[in-house]
């Protein structure tokens, strides 16, 4: 189960709130907001795959269900962090709309889709954003909105 929470972050791009929110937000999601998390059963080691089993093994994963956009929308990270539309089988920022529709956006700045993750891309988009106004934090360096020439005094 905990293996399907695996988010890509960019711990370069990513500041250490965003990343502990998304883990924490993934971690819930795992449990079925059902009390908590529940702890990883030890991994026993096994015999090799037969090739029935991995055939059977393919079989499966085309027939499970695949994410969509719509459930990727639905989705807690979607509102949050804009991952809002489906990639791969998994949700991941689509455009700079999925973006900017995010609390993310208007806290942090991340308001534009790069990578399939968002970022802050511009001055532009820290400009409006929570982090600018409270802390000065103005200027779009390498993803995150930063201090920078153009930061207030204060």
């Amino acid at each position: 189960m905990f293996e399907r929470c695996a988010l890509r972050l960019a711990p370069s791009r990513r500041g250490l709130l965003h990343g502990v929110a998304t883990g924490f937000i993934a971690l819930c999601a795992a449990c079925g907001g059902k009390g908590g998390a529940q702890p990883p059963v030890a991994a026993t080691p096994s015999a090799p795959m037969t090739s029935a089993e991995a055939e059977a093994d393919a079989r499966e994963d085309e027939m499970s269900p695949r994410r969509t956009d719509e459930a990727c929308a639905a989705e807690p990270l979607c509102g949050l962090s804009g991952l809002c539309t489906a990639a791969r089988d998994e949700c991941v920022a689509g455009s700079d709309e999925d973006c900017r529709a995010s609390k993310q956006c208007t806290t942090d700045g991340a308001c534009s889709a790069v990578d399939e993750q968002c970022e802050a891309r511009t001055d532009a988009d820290c400009a409006d954003a929570d982090v600018c106004r409270r802390s000065g934090r103005c200027s779009a360096i390498e993803g995150i909105c930063s201090r920078g020439n153009d930061a207030p005094a204060g």
